[in-house]
């Protein structure tokens, strides 16, 4: 237990108290409490400059707990003279004590200070209770009154040991009890009285108890250190999971610190160094975020990462460097803390109580061993963990540091405790030699080349160290964070996690799977995608801009070393410099467009990559954030890959196979008897009026839909007025399934229909995904808007869709204007709202444009890319519309808060000014940015 009288600190501060919170006998409390606030306030600034100066989180929580000590063993000196003032000498012993936290003299600024008054078991009511309510008013009262959080309970000894076993948090707490003043011999009596009954207790279920705790908090953490905003107490690899291991050795063997852990074997010295300077970081950290924060904050939120990064001390000029510097250094103790503390765990947890844990080892490093349960000089032990009998194993032959790992993916083994903290301590024989070694680098081609199993093998050589050691280029990744639009993990973890899909992908465990194995199963050597994935982000070392460029130069020597036949590193090279472009091209074009699927094939040239390219862009969007794939996305995603093969294995040209498939959907429109009512000329006529894209993805049922909704249109000419005439015919389908719903609207042409059914959308509550506008030569359009609602789901509120009808019937025929309930709506605070991440760590989003022709595409695109709000697609397509311009098609996406938006325009048919077209492109980029700059501003 922590003893704090010894520190030199605590005489200084006791030093303090005497001369600054020292009273008369008869000064009454509200004279009093003023001045405990300026000796805390003074102390707590000494403890701001002790922080500053970069000393320890050890030393900064310590001198925490050694402050409201003194300000308690104060309180309790004072609390004597005033009940004995009052009535006589104490009628029984007392002792305060501090627990949890405060227990172990971890005290960080606004931590809760938790404190129980220890009596007798024996007392007699009339005269205790008197002394009792003395102690809380004297002692409680102005640690409250000082804005200090207590915890506060009053125990006889006999009540202490049954809440103990009532309560698994108590149990805990008094594992840290420590006397803070008062009765030392009570204190004695608990503790050892606590002691006996921790002999006592079944330890086996006490384990457990303590397992389970721990395995239920780190599941709420998503069972991973790399959150964008970790949890620096209770998350993975936080303070908890060291305090937990400590509990249990406490429990099971009376081991008291880590120092002992490491001097009854649980730990190496490197480990015990490692483990300690990790935990004082993290205190170091939580003790920042309560001086920044002034209340007890055990989240590291994103809008305080830089904030906490510069009172640290890194000092990058460059906020989001400073934020990737003193992350990186975060999530590598984090991760520090949870590889050892798993470790640790298993250790306790496994060893029998009657062995210390040099005594198990020396019986597995003594037995007589079968040939059968050993493997390349490794012992398989009986729970099928490769064991290291002797680190000379190792030594002699350094590739075994990578062969491991390999014996246990091909038989299925696990890496005991032990062997995994052998490895860690002699990745130094993983030296260049070894690294070019033409066994080794065969050993991790097979790794990669075992389908379904790849994964966790990667992973566990990465936990201890032994993959970025082998390939440093890798390691250059470890701990690497992301701040971007995408990224929820860091760049390590994200490669790690595309390896994963794929081997789900070959498990059959997504719903999607036939469909990518199929794909893959059509390639030459359907294995090498898991050597692409692991390289694709290889770049990132240089930074995330142009990483995929950085990516090659980095790669092709990789390639060389690893002994990749010459033939594959083109489609290898080509992937990992272009793996975002498959995603690109259906995130931004039209999927109706002919032109989009020429332009690709000719990009991709060939079918074997096309077919790596496919899986490899599901596999690392899935592994980037839970959010960012949906079943909208594998729509696009699937339709760009069949119709890009389809035009790469196509004899004749594209035109031809439109001709054939209008051909065929005009037989089924003619078989149709829910079309019986609309002539043959009108029929005949949709056929004609449309452009070819139409046809490309359009179905029979969709065709005859919007033919009875022409013919609806129509009709409503001849029944009503003029002005009604522009009432549009609006048809809904829900498709839940996929987790979105169209929206089709067919009316007749005008001047700003898009961002007029923009702002409609915006205001009833939905938001669009994407958008194609066909318009037929008699001047009538077909708007299809793929929409969710603001939750992101498929439109199904019937209420929200009624108040879209009404709002679009205000604005298309009564020509109301929107701006102003846009503008109010985007003042109203909604539920769920959240700032890019970009701006949550204070970097700006940087709002871009650009319009120009796609000479492949045969199309004008503006793109733009913004931070998202209401009202800015309403604006940017009434700009759009402004400089006379019609919008074809858009491909709208929000991602992590940021509007993508991609629009095909062309002249309006009105519009005689076409012979500068690139002029008026220049001058609709500049005022598109003047909507976006003033968008900024006001939402700023």
């Amino acid at each position: 237990m922590a003893n704090l009288e010894n520190d030199p600190l605590f005489r200084r501060i006791r030093q303090h108290a005497s001369r600054r919170i020292k009273f008369e006998d008869a000064t009454p409390m509200e004279e009093r409490v003023p001045h405990y606030k300026k000796f805390l306030h003074l102390e707590d600034e000494m403890l701001r400059r002790y922080h500053k100066k970069g000393d320890s989180g050890f030393r900064v929580a310590r001198a925490r707990a050694i402050i409201i000590d003194v300000l308690i063993e104060h309180l309790f000196e004072t609390a004597l003279v005033v009940f004995h003032n009052k009535e006589q000498i104490a009628p029984y012993e007392v002792s305060v004590t501090a627990t949890g936290g405060y227990g172990r003299a971890e005290l960080c600024p606004h931590s809760d200070i938790d404190i129980m008054f220890l009596y007798p078991n024996k007392m007699i009511a009339g005269k205790i209770e008197s002394f009792k309510e003395t102690l809380v008013a004297e002692i409680l009262y102005p640690l409250w009154d000082l804005n200090l959080k207590v915890g506060h309970a009053s125990r006889t000894i006999e009540e202490v040991i049954p809440e103990a076993k009532r309560d698994f948090i108590i149990l805990n707490s008094l594992l840290d009890i420590r006397c803070i003043c008062g009765s030392s011999t009570l204190y004695d009596k608990l503790t050892t009285k606590y002691n006996a009954y921790c002999k006592k207790i079944d330890i086996n279920d006490a384990l457990r108890e303590q397992v389970e705790e721990r395995r239920s908090r780190r599941n709420k953490y998503f069972n991973t250190v790399f959150l964008q905003a970790p949890e620096i107490k209770n998350g993975v690899g936080g303070l908890r999971d060291v305090q937990s291991v400590q509990w249990m050795a406490r429990l099971k063997y009376g081991i008291n610190s880590l120092v002992e852990l490491q001097e009854n074997g649980f730990l190496s010295k490197r480990e015990l160094y490692n483990l300690q300077y990790a935990y004082s970081f993290l205190l170091r950290v939580r003790n920042s975020l309560h001086f920044a924060s002034k209340r007890p904050v055990d989240s590291l939120p994103l809008e305080k990462q830089a904030e906490v990064a510069e009172d640290l001390g890194y000092d990058d000029e460059d906020i989001m460097r400073r934020i990737e510097k003193f992350m990186r250094d975060y999530y590598r103790h984090a991760k520090c803390v949870n590889r050892i503390t798993q470790i640790l765990v298993r250790k306790i947890t496994a060893v029998k109580k009657t062995l210390t844990f040099k005594d198990v080892i020396s019986a597995y490093r003594n037995r007589g061993v079968d040939s059968e349960k050993m493997i390349d000089g490794f012992i398989i032990d009986e729970d099928n963990k490769l064991l290291i009998p002797d680190t000379s194993i190792l030594t002699e032959d350094p590739n075994r540091m990578i062969r491991i790992f390999r014996h246990c993916q091909q038989h299925d083994y696990g890496i005991h405790y032990e062997t995994s903290s052998i490895l860690y301590d002699h990745l130094h024989l993983i030296t260049p030699r070894v690294r070019n070694d033409e066994g080794a680098n065969a050993t991790f081609r097979a790794i990669l080349q075992t389908a379904g199993k790849v994964h966790k093998t990667l992973q566990v050589m990465n936990n201890v160290g032994v993959l970025g050691q082998f390939i440093p280029e890798f390691g250059k990744l470890n701990c690497l964070v992301q701040h971007e639009f995408y990224h929820r993990y860091t760049a390590d973890t994200h490669v790690l996690n595309c390896i994963k899909n794929l081997d789900l992908i070959y498990q059959g465990t997504f719903p999607e799977s036939e469909k990518y194995i199929n794909a893959l199963r059509r390639t030459h050597t359907p294995n090498l995608l898991y050597l692409i994935l692991f390289l694709h982000d290889i770049g990132k070392s240089e930074g995330i801009k142009g990483h995929a460029f950085a990516g090659v130069a980095i790669s092709k020597p990789l390639l060389k070393r690893f002994g990749i036949p010459e033939r594959f590193n083109k489609v290898i090279l080509f992937i990992v410099e272009h793996h975002l472009e498959m995603s690109r091209f259906w995130q931004k074009f039209d999927m109706d467009d002919p032109e989009t699927y020429k332009s690709f094939a000719k990009f991709i040239q060939d079918e074997d990559t096309l077919r790596y390219l496919y899986v490899h862009t599901f596999c690392d969007a899935k592994a980037t954030s839970e959010s960012l794939w949906n079943d909208y996305k594998q729509l696009q995603h699937s339709q760009l890959f069949h119709r890009t093969l389809q035009e790469l294995n196509r004899s004749d040209s594209m035109q031809g196979m439109i001709n054939e498939r209008k051909i065929n959907l005009r037989e089924k429109i003619k078989e149709s008897q829910q079309l019986e009512h609309i002539s043959k000329e009108e029929q005949d006529a949709h056929f004609e009026l449309l452009p070819d894209r139409y046809f490309l993805n359009t179905k029979a049922d969709d065709i005859e839909r919007h033919l009875q909704m022409i013919n609806e249109l129509f009709t409503s000419i001849t029944q009503a007025d003029s002005k009604e005439t522009l009432t549009p015919i609006i048809k809904w389908s829900d498709n839940e399934d996929q987790g979105f719903s169209v929206v089709e609207i067919i009316t007749w042409d005008r001047a700003g229909l898009f961002f007029k059914l923009a702002g409609a959308f915006s205001l009833s509550g939905f938001n669009i995904l994407s958008s194609k506008v066909v318009s037929r030569k008699d001047n009538i359009v077909i708007d299809s808007f793929c929409i969710v609602d603001e939750q992101g789901g498929a439109a199904k509120d019937k209420k929200k869709k009624e108040i879209f009808e009404s709002i679009i019937h205000e604005v298309l025929v009564n020509n109301k204007d929107l701006w102003a309930d846009l503008v109010e709506k985007s003042e109203t605070p909604v539920w769920g709202t959240t700032k890019p991440d970009s701006e949550k760590i204070g970097v700006k989003t940087i709002s871009t444009v650009d319009v120009h022709e796609d000479l492949s595409l045969k199309q004008t695109l503006v793109e733009v890319t913004t931070s998202d709000h209401i009202g800015i697609l309403y604006n940017v397509t009434k700009t759009i519309s402004n400089h006379a311009f019609d919008i074809t098609y858009a491909k709208i996406s929000t991602e992590n808060s940021v509007a993508i938006d991609t629009f095909y325009i062309k002249p309006t048919k009105l519009d005689k000014r076409n012979s500068d077209l690139s002029n008026r492109h220049k001058k609709l980029k500049a005022s598109i940015k003047e909507v976006l700059e003033d968008a900024s501003y006001r939402t700023t």
